[in-house]
């Protein structure tokens, strides 16, 4: 899918000891302007295939709903485009669920239609404990009431729309995934729960025997869909693994990363890369220059696409591994790579050990639910809203004959 990825600011109210953003903030006070966000979004609307129905909008920060006012003026202009493109607009406001505006939630309520679709998804470590470990307000106070009563009242002012509630797969949720399921028994009602994996040095000093804890965790997920109790679990980076496995076993090339390809990312300055992660770090032409020279960053994007489409075929340890070529690897992060020791070929080997891990456990998940129909249901939406239409129909039959090898 073709993504637009808008870092509105760089300030943030928490102190989240993992997030990159906390590398490098000596201008936090700026905000993307509308003219430069509008600019980025009319370059990469024109980048959109045919064949594609929609263009995902992805909204960050720092904590963008800091500056809620601006990200209102952006969701304006989206919807007034909305209505004069062909394609639909799908737009999510990543949040740390600090700053929820009653008014703010009924007019992107307002908005929400066939042609855009606006939605919260709520970064949060589901379960108090390994919460108060990662996300705290600057000073030490935890977050985790205020986050959990404003997902609360977003689900009143918005009846009948699923929030997303994302979580870290990190150290300190590996070590209390009890808590972490119980949380999400307990808070059914309140949204969809997804994982999203770490791809940095967080793991490099932990050990890693803390890895076989999501067997405890994947064997929750199969639980609740033979139990047809599933409504609540969102699946995205296991569907990730074993989408890229069927289209690796029928030959069609695929990545584990959008980034240059079908991605475009914009920080507050106006400056553009091939992902956020890349404003982050120091490395001579990651940047494709700013958009108020819109022309000059169209060709730089398009002259480095293909660079960014053969990464995973690079001349490194990462070619022969079983994982890459397999399960097509979720933890090649060529930004990381560049912020351990300035190459696209470094990797962190604990990061590796993690991806294993987990690609494997992915496609147990599948092997083991082999013909459950919620299961399928929700692999096919996850198919439809990945791929284009033909690849979609393909992946899924495949994936309901159950052709694990």
């Amino acid at each position: 899918m073709t993504t637009y990825e808008v870092v509105t600011n760089k300030n943030c109210n928490l102190e989240c000891y993992f997030c990159f953003a906390n590398a490098n903030l000596e201008q936090k006070k700026d905000v993307l302007s509308l003219d430069d966000f509008i600019k980025g979004f009319e370059l990469i609307l024109k980048k959109v295939p045919s064949y594609e129905k929609e263009i995902f909008v992805k909204i960050y920060g720092g904590e963008s709903m800091l500056h809620y006012d601006k990200v209102m003026e952006y969701l304006r202009y989206l919807k007034k485009r909305s209505e004069e493109i062909s394609i639909n607009i799908a737009t999510t406001i990543i949040t740390n669920g600090t700053v929820i505006p009653d008014d703010f939630v009924k007019e992107m309520d307002a908005m929400t239609s066939k042609k855009i679709r606006i939605t919260f998804t709520f970064s949060m470590e589901a379960g108090r404990i390994a919460h108060d470990k990662i996300r705290t307000f600057k000073g030490g106070a935890s977050s985790f009431d205020v986050v959990l009563n404003n997902i609360t009242k977003y689900n009143t002012l918005r009846p009948g729309r699923v929030s997303g509630i994302q979580s870290v797969l990190s150290p300190e949720l590996l070590n209390n995934v009890e808590n972490y399921i119980e949380f999400m028994e307990e808070n059914k009602d309140k949204g969809s729960f997804n994982l999203v994996p770490m791809f940095d040095e967080t793991f490099e000093n932990i050990d890693l025997k803390i890895l076989d804890n999501m067997d405890n965790l994947f064997d929750y997920y199969k639980d609740c869909f033979i139990k047809n109790n599933s409504w609540h679990i969102g699946l995205f980076q296991p569907f990730r693994v074993i989408a890229a496995y069927v289209m690796l076993m029928k030959g069609f090339k695929t990545s584990h990363c959008d980034a240059g390809t079908t991605k475009l990312a914009i920080n507050p300055q106006g400056d553009t890369f091939s992902c956020c992660r890349f404003d982050y770090i120091d490395a001579d032409g990651s940047s494709y220059g700013n958009i108020k020279e819109v022309e000059k960053v169209n060709e730089n994007f398009e002259k480095n696409k293909q660079f960014y489409a053969d990464c995973t075929a690079f001349e490194y340890e990462c070619k022969e591994c079983q994982l890459n070529n397999k399960f097509g690897c979720l933890g090649k992060c060529l930004a990381n790579s560049i912020a351990k020791d300035s190459t696209y070929n470094s990797k962190y080997n604990s990061i590796c050990e993690y991806n294993k891990k987990f690609g494997l456990l992915s496609m147990k998940l599948w092997e083991d639910l082999k013909g459950n129909e919620n299961f399928l249901k929700k692999m096919d939406m996850y198919c439809d809203s990945a791929f284009d239409e033909n690849m979609s129909k393909i992946v899924k039959e495949i994936i309901r004959k159950g052709e694990v090898k």
